[in-house]
């Protein structure tokens, strides 16, 4: 990704889900398109230690759409390490959501215009605070999104 930086990242850490790569980042492509400016959004995929080709088939699906990068953790410490690994977003909103599509990605093409209101606000996180608490509620609530201070 080059240029201005996205006004939304959103993490998605990734065990095993090689079969689910290609219609989760096909759902937030379609998110990207209904955003006004259509280039607002940023996917980061953390491959957390997979033992399938998830790998694999990260390399090959990402520049296909160039909206989205992977990081890899070699070995899975679990769903909340694969979030903090993917806070490096560049995002001013940074967010995270399952990679299985548990949860429909398309209301993040909402939070555009509804970004300065408390729209997600449970489960979010922001650079200089994070707790147990507020990773064990993203696990309750479908994606956290917090803005960054």
């Amino acid at each position: 990704m080059t240029g201005k930086p996205p006004l939304f990242s959103m993490v998605a850490p990734c065990y095993n889900e090689e079969r689910n790569l290609r219609p989760l980042v096909e759902a937030f492509s379609a998110v990207r398109e209904k955003m006004p400016g259509g280039s607002g959004l940023e996917l980061i995929l953390v491959d957390n230690g997979s033992s399938d080709d998830t790998a694999a088939e990260l390399a090959r699906l990402l520049p296909l759409y160039g909206f989205g990068r992977s990081l890899r953790v070699e070995v899975n410490r679990g769903y909340g390490f694969g979030i903090l690994s993917g806070l490096a977003a560049s995002g001013e909103y940074v967010g995270w959501t399952h990679a299985d599509l548990q949860f429909d990605p398309s209301g993040v093409a909402n939070l555009e215009r509804k970004h300065g209101e408390s729209t997600w606000n449970r489960g979010f996180r922001d650079r200089l605070r994070l707790s147990l608490r507020t990773i064990i509620s993203s696990f309750r609530i479908r994606a956290g999104l917090r803005q960054r201070t």
